[in-house]
């Protein structure tokens, strides 16, 4: 931990900066693109979806006396417990293997009635047939469990050319992949309890298990609204296996501080970690890591080696040298910060500490200086990378969400970089004395 030795008093001089100046720095503009807020997801898809409408699910079993009835024989039997006749709507007949079948057509063993509703009325209808009722959302919501551990909703819309263009379906109906289908619009209109036709364009709610709503992203006959991973992470309980992924990331750094092995190594045993005690499966280990960082910095690990073997280092190091003879080693460090931040502005951080290493080294070499708070300076010159959005993907992600232009950034970001400078020219050399 000898890098929060410099980097604390980094981040308390960047957050006074941030509280200070920020509001007379920064413009006052409207975001062109708000970040997503799941925060009342739940609530909000329940209102669009009309999921108070209550939609039931009753199990033929092999016990059952509807066995051989026809549904429209069952339902017509519907009543309240006063003896009126209800307002009990048959939306459509299962058949396992999921098919469905005309309300005609005589009841099996294993066949769903998916009913509309009220609640008593359709319980009355279960107890006198011997039917096993299955409540399709109502007390799912009321328990606040349509989204948990191990299942979700997900909102899907129908393209254009998609094969399930004229599938039939209906709220209650269990697709082959076991989600639910809970709600159904067309042309911002519910479509109510009844069985149709899939068109370009309806909006489809779906409910089940994470693991078939996150096949849907690969689906090419669907387009999915909201990320799956966003909606869990933002309203979804912690997993179980939350204090597995809690104990790994300990060890991690337990084995970080201590040195026992490598940083990579440590890295890298983490994520074997994750992936072995079920934290992620290999798919979502795979997602995770970011190619073209993986891959651009492999390619300038060699291109950095090359700089230093071929001499290129020295080359370039020599006018540094000249600049700075005679003056006390801080000049070094000042035009070693500088030239580093000014690289930093236009490609990546990591791509900018490789490049100007071996630059570094050989200037420290040929000044007589200790390398190791040269090498911590171009660390935290390499971080510096404040005065432009291109020059770190966090500058890049906040622009649209913050409104911002690219001519906004080097207002505060130009003070920022300017204390980062006097800081690590003051304390670096206090923590790592040049002399070596």
């Amino acid at each position: 931990f000898s890098f929060a030795l410099v980097g604390l008093p980094l981040l308390a001089a960047t957050v006074a900066i941030a509280v200070l100046f920020g509001d007379r720095l920064l413009p006052r503009r409207e975001s062109t693109t708000l970040p997503r807020d799941f925060s009342n997801y739940l609530g909000a898809v329940a209102e669009h979806y009309e999921l108070d409408r209550r939609i039931y699910r009753l199990h033929v079993g092999p016990g059952s006396v509807a066995v051989s009835s026809t549904p429209a024989e069952l339902v017509a039997a519907g009543h309240d417990t006063e003896g009126e006749r209800a307002d009990v709507v048959l939306v459509a007949t299962e058949r396992p293997g999921a098919r469905i079948v005309d309300d005609t057509t005589p009841l099996q063993v294993g066949d769903v009635l998916v009913i509309s509703g009220a609640g008593r009325v359709v319980e009355q209808l279960a107890r006198d047939h011997e039917l096993t009722m299955e409540d399709v959302a109502g007390r799912r919501r009321r328990q606040g469990s349509l989204i948990g551990r191990d299942d979700g909703i997900c909102e899907l819309v129908v393209p254009p050319r998609s094969a399930w263009v004229g599938t039939p379906a209906f709220p209650g109906m269990i697709r082959e992949d076991g989600l639910l289908v809970l709600s159904i619009r067309r042309r911002n209109t519910d479509v109510g309890a009844r069985t149709v036709d899939l068109q370009e364009g309806d909006m489809v709610l779906v409910h089940g298990p994470w693991g078939a709503i996150d096949a849907l992203a690969d689906d090419q006959r669907v387009l999915v609204v909201d990320s799956a991973e966003q909606v869990r992470r933002q309203t979804g309980r912690l997993a179980r296996s939350a204090p597995r992924a809690g104990l790994v990331l300990v060890a991690m750094i337990a084995l970080l501080a201590t040195g026992v092995v490598p940083p990579v190594v440590a890295g890298l045993l983490a994520a074997l970690a994750m992936v072995v005690s079920g934290v992620i499966n290999s798919e979502q280990a795979y997602r995770a890591v970011s190619w073209p960082t993986l891959v651009l910095i492999a390619a300038l690990i060699p291109m950095s080696t090359a700089i230093s073997d071929s001499g290129g280092a020295e080359m370039i190091a020599r006018p540094i040298v000249g600049l700075v003879a005679g003056h006390s080693p801080h000049v070094l460090l000042i035009v070693l910060f500088l030239l580093t931040a000014a690289v930093g502005q236009f490609i990546s951080n990591a791509a900018t500490v490789l490049i100007v290493i071996p630059i570094a080294v050989a200037a420290a070499h040929d000044v007589g200086v200790d390398a190791r708070p040269v090498l911590m300076l171009v660390c935290v010159a390499g971080a510096a990378s404040l005065l432009t959005p291109i020059a770190t993907p966090a500058n890049m992600i906040v622009m649209n969400p913050g409104g911002y232009r690219f001519g906004d950034y080097w207002r505060l970001g130009a003070v920022t970089m300017m204390c980062w400078l006097v800081i690590a020219v003051l304390v670096i050399p206090v923590v790592w004395p040049l002399s070596g």
